[in-house]
């Protein structure tokens, strides 16, 4: 439990992000102007309205709606949004239903489910923190780190509008609380409590079912004792976890045959993969990296500026040059440590049978000491040439350098991250911090994966948004917490970026994004 006299700062600050986000919501960001608002508002409405859940296909966004939109009548359309498991939607209709209750203003009832967002982003900040301060992070420190997502702009922007993302990204926060707790403190109860908010999230938005394949392999993975109880508690995890996204995929399957059906699946549009460049010319020709970083930072706007019309600009000047400074640097830090856990000295392996991960050690174990540096140095060498020739066949031209490279360095991580773990007995924390970078660079890879895949048959760069990348922040939010036991000048350098965030994040909302809007 947080006390209010020894964590008042992080109180304070989710408390001021809530705040914002509310005086976002309701004075200053338009409606319709967040990514997709319509959909996930007619589809909350269709819940709070007693209609049941929107069927992808036949749902429709209102008439009312769109004239709202556009100022003109206008009649009803598809609802894509449709497509998405129904857990954020189940709770966003409890707002808007009290308003329609209590209020027949149209604006208000319009806005009211942002509230859910702007709640869920402070909560952010406090799942984050009491994760730190669980892994020994000093509380000035977990207070900086915790609070920094709350200064990007971006995630503020969400926060302020009726999207799933927020409440996805505090979800996906006690996914790797809990995470945490299991590694480091072995209690099987924190690996059951994971697995269900694992559920809640792949139940709130599709993207999350990724994280289900590295999160659940690593729980079991990490299971000790006999056969017998690792079989029993890999069966009850599994179960657990696609508890209830497995509901979501049986309805799919029983409409459209298909369990990962999509808006793309069910639209006209023509298949262009035949003519599809391959993978490194794509990245070549566009600039999906690029877009995808920028995006992370600052993409404002949507339809509700440009009355029905896609209306919206990136975050420029010098706050993305500052942000992307901080993301660099904090891509090489993480890069850093998972190249130190590497090469640390190994623990003996545990002399009990029946853990997995005891078969993996045996080979590094049985290394002499030079073999063991000579056998890190190949691996870290490799890694890194790899990384390099990546960044070369993937750049654009013309097209900043700075953010490939902090994307690359997050791969890298990845990578070493992978054999730090095969390679020999780590510390509960250390092996942590390995597989938290471990994860997002699996996520990252099948995200890349899915922009080239819709992109081509969409036959334009698309999925580009950085949001995306918000189940596994919180992995490397942790990971950055636990590199600063290590080097304690990382703790001041977060405090003076945390500082430096909040200040370009008020610039960008009073030099850009207000401006903007009027």
């Amino acid at each position: 439990m947080l006390s209010i006299k020894s964590d008042w700062p992080i109180l304070a600050l989710a408390l001021l992000f809530t705040a914002k986000a509310f005086f976002l919501a309701f004075w200053i960001t338009p409606l319709w102007d967040i990514p997709d608002e319509i959909g996930h508002y007619a589809y909350a409405e269709d819940i709070a309205s007693g209609r049941g859940l929107p069927l992808l296909g036949t749902a429709n966004i209102s008439a009312e709606i769109n004239t709202n939109v556009t100022g003109v009548p206008t009649a009803s359309s598809d609802n894509w949004i449709a497509q998405h498991p129904p857990i954020y939607y189940l709770i966003a209709a409890i707002p808007l239903k009290i308003t329609t209750i209590f209020s027949d203003s149209q604006d208000l009832r319009f806005r009211s489910p942002r509230i859910v967002a702007a709640l869920a982003g402070g909560l952010v900040l406090i799942v984050l923190y009491q994760t730190l301060l669980f892994l020994s992070v000093d509380r000035r420190t977990a207070t900086a780190v915790a609070a920094a997502i709350g200064f990007v702009p971006m995630f503020s922007h969400l926060a302020s509008g009726t999207n799933h993302d927020v409440p996805l990204f505090l979800f996906c926060a006690l996914v790797a609380k809990y995470f945490s707790r299991y590694i480091v403190d072995r209690q099987i109860s924190d690996a059951y409590l994971c697995a269900f908010w694992l559920a809640v999230a792949a139940s709130t938005k599709m993207t999350a079912l990724v994280l289900l394949a590295p999160i659940v392999a690593i729980l079991v993975f990490e299971i000790d004792g006999n056969t017998r109880r690792i079989f029993i508690h890999a069966a009850g995890l599994i179960l657990v976890t696609i508890s209830l996204p497995s509901m979501w995929l049986a309805r799919n399957i029983w409409y459209f045959g298909n369990p990962f059906t999509t808006a793309i699946d069910l639209s006209s549009t023509p298949n262009r993969s035949i003519t599809s460049p391959s993978f490194f010319e794509f990245m070549r020709t566009y600039p999906a990296i690029e877009h995808f970083v920028v995006n992370f930072f600052g993409l404002f706007g949507w339809i509700g500026t440009g009355k029905g019309a896609v209306t919206w600009f990136q975050i420029g000047g010098l706050p993305l040059v500052a942000y992307s400074v901080i993301f660099c640097g904090f891509a090489m830090v993480i890069a850093v440590g998972a190249s130190l856990n590497l090469m640390q000295k190994p623990m003996p392996a545990l002399p009990e049978a029946g853990q997995a991960i005891n078969y993996f050690w045996t080979f590094y174990d049985r290394l002499k000491p030079i073999s063991r540096i000579a056998y890190s140095g190949s691996i870290l060498i490799a890694a890194a040439a790899a990384a390099v020739i990546v960044l070369a066949l993937t750049q654009p031209p013309s097209v900043s350098y700075i953010r490939a490279i902090g994307a690359m360095a997050l791969m890298y991580a990845a990578v070493v991250s992978l054999f730090a773990i095969v390679s020999g007995r780590q510390p509960n924390p250390t092996r942590l911090f390995s597989y938290c970078a471990l994860t997002a660079g699996f996520f990252a890879i099948v995200l890349v994966e899915q922009i080239y895949s819709v992109s081509n048959v969409l036959g334009t760069l698309r999925a580009t948004h950085g949001r995306y990348m918000y189940p596994v922040i919180p992995f490397l939010v942790l990971a950055l917490g636990m590199l600063t036991k290590r080097f304690r000048i990382l703790g001041v350098v977060s405090i003076v970026t945390v500082l430096l965030m909040s200040h370009f994040e008020i610039e960008t909302f009073i030099v850009q994004v207000v401006p903007f809007y009027e």
